[in-house]
């Protein structure tokens, strides 16, 4: 079953590039010409997602804005310089529908996708974080809606990560691997969020990770999906939820043949652009 909606929590406040945003929203950050939060769309776009849910915070009215005068839609040279082996029959050739909700208080991923429930519909959905900018090969949702058709199962996408640009990641998604198929696996493990860069272990030069694209199950939105799922009013992370995937053995992962600049941080923001920059 194609995969229609998808759902993009914006609504965390980017401390982590605060040098760069001067107090905009970091979803507004240019990255390749375009702001980050128009990367994510089009990239959303050329998978065939037709509606998106943006959940964003009251005081975001800079991206509110944004979102409601979005730039021209990207020429194919263009599109094709982040996914050169995307297939032209997917791509819409116009933004996505954007419905917005919003999110008053930092409570996280979870509580942000529960804005959205009316939207989802009952549906599986696309779960899209937009700090992580996904460039080469196919659009990763075209790459995880095949496996989610053929195996019936939720997936989360993943990157082989090199120690050189492990030091320009978030410390999250380190994963170990049940193989199943060609580039398909059982996840075993996954590692939870901590602080600082990412770390590989010693005699490791390159390792498998998770990175923000997955397409789940409706109950994902619900706030009350897990007992114990935290305090009334805590924060709550949809790493836990993976996780809780993973111990059910529920979860797979899918090598989407991608490389990854995380815009979470300061330094994948400067790898990203002088990426886009060595293309032309």
């Amino acid at each position: 079953m194609p995969i229609h909606k998808a759902v993009i929590p914006a609504a965390g406040k980017g401390t982590r590039v605060a040098a760069l945003s001067r107090g905009h929203p970091k979803e507004c950050l240019e990255v390749a010409g375009y702001p980050m939060i128009a990367l994510a769309l089009l990239e959303l776009a050329c998978a065939g997602v037709r509606e998106v849910a943006l959940v964003v915070s009251p005081e975001k009215v800079e991206l509110t804005q944004l979102l409601s005068n979005l730039p021209p839609y990207p020429e194919e040279t263009f599109i094709k310089r982040l996914h050169p082996a995307m297939s032209d029959s997917r791509n819409l050739g116009a933004w996505p529908r954007i419905v917005l909700f919003e999110q008053d208080r930092p409570l996280g991923v979870v509580d942000a996708i529960a804005r959205a429930r009316a939207f989802i519909a009952n549906e599986p959905f696309a779960l899209v974080m937009p700090d992580n900018f996904l460039v080469g090969g196919r659009p990763p949702l075209t790459t995880l809606g095949s496996a989610f058709d053929r195996f019936g199962e939720p997936v989360l996408g993943l990157i082989e990560v090199s120690r050189s640009d492990a030091a320009r990641q978030g410390n999250c998604g380190l994963v170990h691997l049940e193989p199943i198929d060609a580039g398909i696996h059982r996840i075993r493990a996954l590692q939870p969020k901590g602080s600082g860069r990412l770390e590989l272990a010693p005699e490791r030069d390159s390792a498998p990770r998770a990175v923000g694209r997955s397409i789940v199950p409706p109950e994902f939105a619900e706030p009350d999906w897990l007992p114990g799922d935290g305090e009334p009013g805590a924060e709550l992370d949809d790493v836990p939820r993976f996780r809780h995937m993973v111990f059910r053995r529920r979860l797979l992962g899918v090598e989407l043949g991608v490389r990854l600049h995380d815009l979470g941080q300061e330094s994948g923001i400067q790898a990203a652009r002088e990426w886009i920059n060595s293309k032309g």
